[in-house]
């Protein structure tokens, strides 16, 4: 299992590199999660097949299916409710234990922003 920190990382530039992110849905809407310090997580992954992986190692989550988003939807409309909700945003998550990084919604944002601005992906 990758460090945390490499998840989130490897999240930012693989989004920035793409024109979708993904989640998981289980036709009643995305899943969300605890962090270890109690904060409410919903996660994303940087593509399709890393959705899956998580999907096919965590029991719990085996009803879900991947779903894409589009990076400017996630950009302009899901960061900044979630950011208005308090919620944070788990970047490629791994199993089993739904763990990996998470970041505050602007924080995202504002990475992919960057990387983007930089020229990078």
């Amino acid at each position: 299992m990758a460090e945390p920190i490499a998840t989130g990382i490897a999240f930012v530039r693989e989004a920035c590199a793409g024109t979708e992110v993904w989640t998981i849905w289980d036709g009643g809407g995305l899943p969300t999660a605890m962090t270890r310090q109690g904060e409410t997580a919903i996660p994303f992954w940087s593509s399709e097949w890393r959705a899956w992986a998580f999907i096919e190692s965590a029991a719990q989550y085996g009803e879900y299916h991947p779903r894409n988003v589009p990076l400017l939807v996630f950009l302009d409309e899901l960061l900044p409710a979630f950011d208005s909700h308090g919620l944070r945003v788990g970047t490629n998550w791994e199993a089993p234990g739904a763990v990996g990084h998470d970041a505050n919604a602007a924080g995202v944002a504002a990475a992919i922003r960057a990387l983007k601005d930089a020229g990078i992906g």
